[in-house]
């Protein structure tokens, strides 16, 4: 991406000194409008790279168009070579994907959701992390939930890395109604979940007893109790 970038920017830098923008005016104007496509995308609170991958994509070509002119075009196998090389390169960058949410996974925090409306907890509390139940999918669950409830989602499974006070992380667990654990053979990766063994101690210490609500998944309920 950044060698993708600095060649980008040269192309670009090069059709400004050469002002050769009048005489591509249209293809410039789609340039304009995939940059204004990233500025905005890179202005969004959401930081998430997925969103940016059609500007990755489309302002090397957009740029290529632009510094090409009115040249003789490439050769049929040369264009198909390197259309086929470019497929492979798209290909492979989109093998992440297919690493979904399973539906076992969307069961989960759907049982987590339940154990909530039972005990009208608005404020749910995540202390592991893991690949099948985790901040995305919760909330996921609820936006396809038929409940229009308003449940408020946190977590303190990164508390620990980002160098967060375990006190602070036991102030969130103090005031959240619901707190969720999962069994520790599910959870992934390890450094995001140091904390877990501290965290169960000290709700277990307040006395309140873990209501098993999947196979691997328990909460600690604040106004139920089991």
């Amino acid at each position: 991406m950044v060698l993708s970038f600095v060649l980008t920017t040269a192309a670009l830098m090069y059709i400004v000194i050469k002002r050769r923008l009048i005489q591509s005016w249209p293809d410039f104007l789609a340039l304009l409008i995939i940059i204004g496509f990233g500025i905005v995308v890179l202005a969004s609170p959401n930081r998430d790279i997925r969103y940016s991958f059609p500007a990755i994509v489309a302002l090397p070509y957009l740029a290529a168009i632009l510094l090409s002119g009115k040249g003789h075009p490439a050769p049929r196998p040369s264009a198909a070579l390197a259309a086929g090389l470019v497929f492979c390169g798209l290909l492979a960058a989109g093998v992440p994907t297919g690493h979904r949410a399973n539906r076992q996974s969307i069961i989960r925090s759907d049982a987590v959701l339940a154990q909530a409306v039972r005990c009208n907890a608005k404020r749910i509390l995540l202390a592991t992390v893991s690949s099948t139940l985790n901040w995305p999918l919760i909330n996921l669950a609820i936006a396809v939930s038929a409940s229009r409830d308003t449940v408020e989602i946190g977590s303190v499974a990164y508390d620990a890395i980002h160098g967060m006070p375990i006190e602070e992380s036991f102030r969130a667990i103090r005031e959240s109604d619901l707190v969720v654990f999962q069994d520790r053979d599910a959870l992934s990766p390890p450094w995001a979940n140091q904390r877990v063994s501290e965290y169960e101690r000290y709700i277990r210490h307040g006395g309140y007893v873990p209501i098993k609500v999947e196979d691997d998944v328990s909460v600690y309920s604040i106004q139920c109790r089991p």
